[in-house]
C-alpha cells in the first residue's frame, strides 16, 4: 500500500472524521458527541498496489 485517505463529511458538507490509516474505522462521533442519525457521505482515495489507483465516495445512514 502507497498511500489511503478517507473523509466522512455530514449533509451540510462538513468534515466529520478523516484518516489515513486504513484499518481505523469512523466510531460515529465527532468532538467527543454522537452525530445524529440520518446521511453521510464518504470520500476514500487510494493509491494501492493490488487496486490501482482511485477514489470511491458515496453515502451511508448512521443508524442507533
Amino acid at each position: 500500500m502507497l498511500s489511503f485517505n478517507m473523509r466522512i463529511f455530514n449533509r451540510w458538507g462538513e468534515m466529520m472524521f478523516e484518516t489515513s490509516d486504513i484499518n481505523q474505522g469512523w466510531d460515529g462521533t465527532y468532538n467527543g458527541k454522537q452525530c445524529e442519525m440520518g446521511a453521510y457521505v464518504y470520500v476514500i482515495e487510494y493509491d494501492i498496489e493490488a487496486r490501482g489507483t482511485g477514489v470511491d465516495q458515496g453515502s451511508f445512514l448512521l443508524i442507533r
